[in-house]
């Protein structure tokens, strides 16, 4: 690993982000909300305590996968993802590597010099690189995009994900539909930085771009997996109903509920989960804070 590299390839590529950017400040959840003793006290520990067995159970895993990641990849088998987390902190999130890094950057990132670049002196306008032709994965996934950013609002991808985007490798694609690829996150939580079970943690571009009630998910840590992963997996509903689940489960934590969502989490990726279970959480949450969470909505959004 290349010390704090993002191989920005492998990125998610989201709509640009207004007032700021994705580097501006992300407003702090409710400040109302008072974390339980289970939260303060048994979770920290429930957490690094379920990530440093798997951590070693998992390790002949892990090693083949990172076996796998280099021969196919080269070198960088893990890369570093900016993420937001607790209270709308920046946290660095790890992954293993599951597409080609992006030609134009070199190992650690950073954006190579382009060598047709010349600034023309009559202007600012660098002429040859704004009409040089450029061909490869990187262009079709941008005219696509693109192409989809002027369709009507109904037709647009539903969420941020591209999983069919060129610079996939097989193995890759593999890591990510068995979500493999998140292995590296269980390091993530012994360092404090992800839960086992909580909300997935957002990119700052899609935070940057969140509506206020939306903000109440970085109120509890999050996770590796969660309620809407067990419950709702790729049911291709918006984004902003994936963050409503994500408030219930806000509102209901508990280690009940975290223990049958790990337990339910393999299964989900399986396509697996018992019905009775996806209900009951389901049921559970909306119980306990469903309420709250739906006040917190605007209308439209219920």
């Amino acid at each position: 690993m290349h010390g704090d590299t993002s191989f920005v390839g492998d990125a998610k590529h989201l709509p640009t982000a207004p007032q700021g950017g994705p580097s501006a400040p992300v407003p702090a959840p409710e400040a109302g909300r008072v974390r339980s003793p289970y939260e303060r006290f048994v979770k920290p520990v429930f957490d690094r305590t379920v990530a440093a067995v798997l951590l070693l159970v998992l390790s002949p895993l892990f090693a083949l996968v990172a076996v796998l990641v280099r021969y196919e990849l080269g070198a960088g088998v893990l890369y570093r993802q900016e993420r937001v987390g607790l209270d709308g902190r920046r946290i660095q999130m790890l992954k293993f590597r599951t597409m080609q890094s992006d030609r134009r950057r070199d190992a650690t990132g950073v954006a190579r010099p382009d060598r047709r670049a010349a600034t023309d002196r009559r202007g600012s306008t660098d002429r040859r690189v704004s009409t040089a032709p450029y061909d490869g994965p990187e262009r079709r996934v941008a005219e696509r995009r693109q192409q989809e950013r002027r369709q009507a609002p109904e037709g647009r991808r539903r969420t941020h994900k591209t999983p069919d985007d060129p610079r996939h490798t097989r193995l890759g694609r593999f890591l990510r539909r068995t979500s493999l690829d998140e292995l590296p996150q269980l390091v993530n939580v012994m360092r404090g930085d992800l839960s086992m079970v909580g909300p997935r943690p957002e990119l700052p571009e899609v935070v940057a771009v969140y509506a206020a009630w939306q903000h109440a998910r970085h109120a509890v840590k999050p996770g590796i997996t969660g309620l809407w992963q067990v419950t709702e997996r790729d049911d291709g509903r918006p984004m902003q109903e994936h963050v409503a689940t994500d408030l219930r489960y806000v509102a209901s934590v508990s280690l009940v509920s975290d223990l049958l969502i790990l337990a339910l989490t393999v299964p989900a990726i399986l396509g697996m989960v018992p019905t009775w279970a996806a209900r009951w959480l389901a049921r559970r949450g909306t119980q306990r804070g469903g309420a709250a969470s739906a006040a917190r909505m605007p209308s439209a959004n219920r």
